[in-house]
């Protein structure tokens, strides 16, 4: 997600509620709250800086 941290910590409730299993927060997506109430619901989190773009390759 790429949101402010306040909206992705509402989202991560949603994703929770929802049963969605794996969050991936972009740079300055991330805050602590939001990470650890994923952790703590067992969801996979990615929140380590990394870009999904890059990481998957994108190229125009």
């Amino acid at each position: 997600m790429i949101t402010p941290p306040q909206v992705t910590e509402k989202i991560v409730e949603a994703a929770i509620a929802k049963g969605i299993e794996n969050i991936w927060m972009q740079t300055g997506a991330e805050s602590a709250a939001a990470i650890a109430a994923a952790e703590k619901a067992g969801l996979n989190v990615i929140a380590d800086g990394s870009c999904v773009l890059v990481v998957l390759g994108y190229h125009e």
